[in-house]
């Protein structure tokens, strides 16, 4: 029989302790342009053997681990009520002597004689917490990320770490700016199975093979129309003198204000002191009237296209309008890298059995229709949890990834009057 186990604050769950049929753990890796995908892993245990008394390490009077005469680590059984659970606390998934994935708990539900626990990735941590973004000028990748992975463990390559970025975050989840930066630069958040966040290029390295040993039959081919095209809009914004009054009143309380739209050169005036401030936000305490104002930014806007748009009713056209880290440093390599992968029309649905791949990788797959290996990008594994490890899986057939979007290193901004001379190489 295949061992499961789950380790929950060093406590092991082994297959005695499961529900039979109850444990499910989803994998996937989202496609340019799609919301960062966040794995879960969700499981039963009954209260008998798993929970009403947990497996727990017996301890000295010295805090060590008692050990018995033959040098066996002596274990004791600890009366315990998980639904006093702490949000956070690790979970790791073994299978077989082999880390699947390493995740956090969100909640403990109890079931008459059972306990469901639901648990999320790293990137679903960070859908939990707000960014306050701000303008960007030339930081890199690796500066930006720091600020929206702070407190998870990750790791960033070098390929993408040194990637400027240029443009606008606004206050936002986490997740959800951590989306603009991989969408304008083509990189991807890779999950480890230690639970590290890896931003990374995706390889277009085939990293396993998935042929009819490996596929359970009943598997399907589904072909879509393709897009005919992609647009994506550049968007700029230039410092102005306009000001804007963003506050003018009478408190007694530290405010904090938050702004749609950015802003430049705040100040303040009345009975206030500043705390903090940024391009999107401003916190000041008021003890009396208190007035801030700052100055605009005019923000434009130009479309970029790829591909074939005739104007007809039956256009398929790929849209990203609001990411607004894209300018004309990276909107052509952007838009190229949405229209290799949205263009491809055929996705193999599959029961496999889980072997060395993860979604994210490009794989051999078996085509059940025509019997030939097919280079395909392996985007979803939803896992049923048993004595034989199944993964409900979608292959994107011929989508191979092509590398990060690297835009110039060197950026210059040229006004009318301005002498300029071009520097060496």
């Amino acid at each position: 029989m295949a061992n499961n186990i789950i380790v929950y604050r060093k406590n092991q769950i082994t297959n005695a302790d499961l529900v039979a049929g109850s444990c499910n753990c989803f994998l996937s890796h989202a496609m340019a342009g799609e919301t960062l995908a966040a794995d879960t892993f969700d499981f039963r245990v009954v209260s008998e053997t798993g929970l009403g008394k947990v497996d727990a390490d017996f301890i000295t009077a010295d805090d060590e681990i008692f050990m018995t005469a033959d040098n066996l680590q002596f274990r004791c059984f600890v009366e315990k009520d998980l639904t006093d659970f702490v949000a956070g606390d690790t979970v790791e998934y073994i299978r077989d002597g082999k880390l699947v994935g390493k995740f956090y708990l969100q909640s403990v539900k109890r079931v008459g004689k059972c306990y469901d626990f639901s648990c999320i990735s790293a990137i679903g941590i960070l859908d939990q917490t707000w960014h306050y973004g701000g303008i960007y000028t030339g930081q890199t990748v690796a500066e930006v990320a720091a600020e929206i992975l702070e407190g998870l463990p990750y790791e960033i390559d070098p390929i993408v770490g040194d990637i400027k970025l240029y443009g606008w975050l606004p206050i936002d989840k986490k997740r959800n700016n951590l989306q603009q930066i991989t969408i304008a630069t083509a990189s991807a958040v890779r999950l480890k199975p230690d639970g590290t966040l890896l931003i990374t290029a995706l390889s277009n390295d085939v990293k396993g093979t998935i042929g009819d040993n490996r596929m359970v039959v009943g598997a399907n081919v589904e072909v879509d129309k393709p897009y005919s095209a992609v647009q994506v809009t550049e968007h700029y914004f230039q410092a102005i003198d306009e000001e804007i009054i963003l506050f003018s009143e009478s408190s007694i309380r530290r405010e904090e204000l938050k702004f749609r739209e950015p802003v430049h050169d705040i100040t303040i005036t009345g009975d206030g002191t500043l705390i903090e401030s940024g391009s999107n936000y401003v916190i000041v305490d008021c003890n009396g009237f208190v007035e801030v104002k700052a100055k605009r930014y005019l923000h434009t806007t130009r479309t970029v296209t790829v591909g074939t748009v005739e104007g007809l009713p039956s256009d398929k056209i790929y849209t990203v309008n609001d990411v607004t880290l894209i300018n004309s440093l990276n909107s052509s390599g952007v838009a190229q890298k949405l229209y290799e992968a949205y263009t491809k029309p055929t996705t193999i649905q599959a029961s496999v059995f889980w072997g060395n791949e993860r979604a994210g990788d490009v794989v051999k797959v078996i085509n059940p229709h025509t019997q030939e290996l097919e280079d395909a990008f392996l985007k979803k594994q939803d896992l049923s949890i048993s004595n034989l490890l199944l993964a409900n899986s979608d292959f994107i057939v011929g989508f191979t990834p092509s590398g990060a979007v690297t835009g110039y290193k060197n950026r210059v901004l040229i006004t009318e009057g301005t002498s300029w001379t071009v520097p060496a190489g």
